[in-house]
């Protein structure tokens, strides 16, 4: 998949480019912004990364406009999560210390999900709670569809 090092290259530039497919894929790509799997294993069926097109460090090398989109895609990936997954919520985190690309990670929480990964605790999953990378790209396909449903 990618180097050792997240930022050589960088990884959601990689991403953007189509020379890395995390598991789920590209779920769309509109207005400078790329909604994607998350690039490695997930305890979370539906666990989504916006990241920019444009290469920017932190959410504070963005122009009004391009955080104005990024926002906008936020929530709108959100709802489809809750529409097509089931979620009775979802986690936005923008943490930015290992990647040094403007990204987001949009996370569904359900309701019989296990308190242990809840909030922030998502990152410290055990490699044994990963979820199958089938259901991991049907989740990524349900919530692709509910975006393009609008």
């Amino acid at each position: 998949m990618a180097s050792a090092d997240l930022n050589d290259p960088c990884l959601a530039c990689e991403i953007v480019a189509g020379r890395v497919r995390p598991p789920g894929g590209v779920v769309l790509r509109e207005d400078g912004l790329v909604v994607h799997g998350i690039a490695g294993p997930s305890p979370v069926r539906g666990w989504l990364v916006v990241t920019t097109t444009r290469h920017a460090r932190g959410l504070y090398d963005l122009t009004p406009d391009e955080a104005a989109r990024l926002g906008a895609m936020e929530a709108r990936v959100q709802r489809a999560q809750r529409a097509a997954l089931g979620a009775d919520h979802a986690y936005a985190f923008a943490i930015g210390d290992a990647l040094h690309h403007v990204h987001v990670h949009l996370v569904p929480r359900y309701p019989d999900g296990p308190a242990h990964l809840r909030g922030a605790r998502l990152f410290d999953a055990k490699p044994e709670e990963a979820r199958p990378v089938e259901e991991i790209e049907a989740a990524a396909a349900a919530v692709a569809l509910a975006l393009a449903r609008g």
